[in-house]
């Protein structure tokens, strides 16, 4: 083996090992990634809570939802059913499509509303989600207005979730309050 050969093939094999953490990140999940975005996805549910008054029509029911899927969380174990994670997002999504694309922050509740499509997709079945995912799309007028932004190198998926959460506030002027 002559060195240029030895070189290329190092290094291609130096590519693989890097690459190999976020390949298998893609492929496959564990509870705690699980729990990492369903724990981003709370979060911001707050922060959006944090911004709306209490004299919106909408607004206990978003508490409701945000409380449904704290519970569901905390008690959610790999043994538990997928679809307890999938009702409480699929709650949380509903209510959020109720607050109007005028608000203020509605660039945040769409990021948000990604985000909870990213974890639906990802994490459940496609089987089960198809008829589910076409319907929200039709009733949330949030649905696929920001595309979640891909991580750098060193970066998880909820980093980059979370960098462009505080971007956008950033560009909202309103940082300070919903800093992620």
């Amino acid at each position: 083996m002559n060195r240029r050969k030895f070189l290329m093939s190092s290094g291609i094999g130096g590519v693989a090992v890097l690459a190999s953490p976020s390949l298998l990140a893609v492929e496959g999940c564990d509870l705690s990634t699980l729990k990492s975005y369903l724990n981003a996805v709370l979060e911001s549910a707050e922060k959006i809570l944090a911004l709306s008054s209490s004299s919106d029509s909408w607004y206990t029911t978003l508490v409701d939802a945000i409380t449904s899927l704290k519970a569901t969380e905390s008690n959610w174990d790999s043994s538990t059913a997928v679809d307890v994670v999938v009702s409480a997002l699929d709650t949380l999504e509903a209510v959020l499509a109720v607050i109007p694309v005028t608000s203020s922050y509605s660039a945040l509740i769409d990021l948000l509303v990604s985000a909870i499509e990213t974890v639906l997709t990802t994490f459940v079945k496609t089987s089960v989600t198809t008829v589910k995912v076409k319907a929200l799309a039709e009733a949330n007028p949030h649905r696929g207005m920001v595309p979640l932004k891909n991580p750098h190198f060193l970066q998880s998926k909820v980093g980059a979730y979370k960098a462009q959460w505080d971007n956008l506030a950033n560009g909202l002027g309103i940082l300070d309050k919903v800093k992620l």
